[in-house]
């Protein structure tokens, strides 16, 4: 009786454990593509700029010329 009952408490508490490092795996995983979407986010920005800079040059001399 007191074996099973131990058994069932160590299982419950490996049902526990794992759905923890599962959540801490999602946590990770949530984390890096939050990071991963800044990057991409600061980079259209930047990418933007820069064309914007290109464009403004351009409109400039030929604007000059």
């Amino acid at each position: 009786m007191s074996i099973s009952l131990f058994l069932k408490k160590e299982r419950k508490h490996n049902n526990n454990a794992r759905k923890k490092s599962l959540c801490n795996f999602y946590s990770i995983i949530i984390i890096l593509s939050q990071i991963f979407n800044n990057i991409c986010r600061f980079f259209m920005f930047y990418t933007l700029s820069f064309r914007k800079k290109v464009f403004y040059n351009i409109a400039y001399q030929m604007f000059f010329q």
